[in-house]
Formats: C-alpha cells, sequence, structure tokens
C-alpha cells in the first residue's frame, strides 16, 4: 500500500507486543469517475488516527481462548434489527 509511508514495530510494550504501528494520515474518500456510485460523492478529505494491528492472523485457537476469558459474543451470534423486524442470529447474509 503506497499510501502506508512508515510501519514501526514496538516491542517496548507489553500492550503492543507482536504487533506493528500503521500509521494515520489525511486521504481523499468518494467516487472520482463515472463508475462511481452516488452515495460515494462528493469527494473530501478523512483524517484517520495511527493503528495498531498484530504481525500475524489470530487463529481460531486464539479466537476461542479470547470468547472463553471474556464472555465476548460475535455479532453473527446476536440478533439484529433491520427496518423494526428482528432476526435471529446467523441470518445475516454478507
Amino acid at each position: 500500500m503506497a499510501e502506508i509511508e512508515k510501519i514501526e514495530i514496538r516491542e517496548d510494550s507489553i500492550s503492543t507486543e507482536g504487533m506493528i504501528k500503521v500509521e494515520g494520515g489525511t486521504y481523499t474518500m468518494g467516487g472520482n469517475s463515472q463508475q462511481a456510485r452516488q452515495d460515494e460523492f462528493p469527494q473530501h478529505q478523512e483524517t484517520i488516527k495511527d493503528l495498531w494491528v498484530d504481525q500475524t492472523e489470530v487463529t481460531n485457537a486464539q479466537f476461542r481462548q479470547f470468547i472463553e476469558a471474556t464472555g465476548y459474543v460475535t455479532t453473527a451470534k446476536k440478533e439484529f434489527e433491520v427496518n423494526g423486524e428482528t432476526y435471529p442470529p446467523g441470518a445475516m447474509v454478507f
């Protein structure tokens, strides 16, 4: 990704161990051609903050440990509502 000019690897903090920092910045968001949808206009500037991401993907086993330790409930296991109608877990199609 040409937009990301600098990636910093930190090893001095327990909270960011095994993570990399992606520098934030300002970019132009929105469509600039006839191929863009109407809801992509007008173009405008957006600024995002720095963020930290894991150097490697999270395995299913690691995610299971996280869920068991925290009681986290994924979106796929929650009811959701669209236009006043409630749908059961797992009914959402991406």
